[in-house]
């Protein structure tokens, strides 16, 4: 065959071209909602996953130290260390959670000078509160107990987990309730306001009596995981 140099080269007509340009942009304006709430679930599952292993962290520290571990909210200062841990205010802003090492006399507040930070985990950045934190406790049952509004939780090197509601005295006093509730943490996108997207958006986890971690899955029908 005798290559012919002047042979008709063919290619796409401007009107193809602009037929797959049109496609292209109809499949972009149907994807691009559905990979933003896809981006959006990502970031809460993302925080939920850190709070989860924050928690079986300190029951593990409090376990391997000997010493009663701390969990509650705390602010983020400019250099991501922890400040004003277990306040009000801190739970309020919900920046961020820290669980800390409290050595004797075990009592709140956090002690800098006694008192050791282990590791925090960064929720929200300044005031830019993008994730919201739901926090329940639950009878045994599985029910919200609406008159329980602990936030300070405490992991015992027995193995034991115990809720507080106020920042001060001993973490060993006996009006700490010990192992008798749980504990829910649902997340979900702040900037939200259709309550079936923020559903599809929450990501959750339950502490059961001893502080141990259960994920609720996106299709979990049990009632702790459900429960309003």
């Amino acid at each position: 065959m005798i290559y012919d140099k002047y042979q008709k080269q063919y290619g796409f007509t401007l009107i193809e071209l602009m037929v797959t340009i049109a496609i292209l942009a109809i499949m972009a304006v149907i994807a691009l909602p559905n990979m933003s709430e896809w981006l959006d679930g990502r970031r809460v599952a993302n925080r939920a996953d850190q709070v989860a292993n924050l928690f079986r962290f300190a029951r593990s520290e409090a376990i391997r130290r000997n010493t009663p571990v701390v969990v509650c909210y705390s602010n983020i200062r400019s250099d991501g260390k922890p400040d004003n841990m277990c306040t009000a205010t801190s739970a309020t802003n919900e920046r961020g959670l820290t669980a800390f090492a409290i050595a004797n006399p075990f009592t709140l507040p956090f002690n800098t000078n006694r008192d050791v930070a282990l590791r925090t985990v960064a929720v929200n950045q300044s005031n830019n509160k993008r994730v919201d934190i739901n926090l329940s406790n639950l009878n045994l049952n599985g029910s919200v107990n609406s008159s329980d509004n602990a936030q300070i939780f405490v992991f015992y090197p027995n193995g034991t987990f115990g809720r507080l509601t106020n920042n001060n005295g001993s973490v060993y006093a006996s009006t700490i309730p010990v192992g008798n509730g749980l504990v829910r943490y649902a997340f979900t996108d702040e900037m939200v306001s259709d309550s079936e997207k923020r559903k599809r958006l929450t990501s959750a986890f339950v502490l059961d009596t001893n502080g141990r971690v259960s994920i609720c899955s996106k299709f979990s029908t049990n009632v702790e995981c459900t429960s309003e």
